[in-house]
């Protein structure tokens, strides 16, 4: 039998740094975003030292020491202007949802077009998205804020559930 405590320890502590995770995103939603930009940034960098270290190795081509390049000027531009990427970011995801709102709306009229059912949720699937893109066309930090936020609402939400699951396994288990 597993013994209890190594058992739900680590489930407990996983969802108090889920919980405690999600309160430092949604009071801080603009530093988290920003952190995990310059992550993004030192990733980048990082796979390019990767990559240049395969080409030394004989196991890449020329084209490895080019995509590192790029990963390098890209990472440090990224780093160095985070504020700046941070709020293109927001401009960039809400072109993609209209362009994917867009693409939907064709899709979903040969859909109809042969089936003749589901036109609320074929008008829902494609209004949906070209809305939240416009949202975020129109209010970019805002609803960066608000996506940072509900990230972090979501690992509040994931810690408490692991929490009340951890609890009703042990009583079903009669620990």
């Amino acid at each position: 039998m597993i013994n209890r405590i190594e058992f739900w320890t680590p489930s407990v502590l996983g969802s108090i740094v889920y919980v405690l995770a999600g309160l430092l995103i949604m009071v801080y939603p603009a530093m988290t975003a920003a952190l995990f930009v310059d992550t993004l940034a030192i990733l980048a960098v990082m796979y390019a030292i990767y990559l240049i270290y395969g080409y030394f190795r004989k196991e890449g081509t020329t084209m490895n020491v080019i995509m590192a390049a790029l990963l390098i000027v890209s990472g440090l531009y990224v780093y160095f202007n985070t504020a700046v990427v941070t709020g293109i970011l927001p401009a960039v995801a809400g072109t993609l949802l209209i362009l994917d709102g867009t693409v939907r709306a064709f899709s979903a009229f040969k859909v109809y077009k042969n089936n003749h059912s589901g036109l609320f949720s074929l008008i829902i699937s494609v209004l949906f998205p070209i809305i939240f893109g416009i949202t975020m066309l129109v209010y970019p930090l805002t609803t960066l804020t608000m996506v940072v936020s509900m990230f972090g609402m979501f690992l509040i939400l994931i810690g408490i559930v692991d929490v009340l699951g951890i609890i009703m396994l042990n009583r079903a288990l009669n620990y």
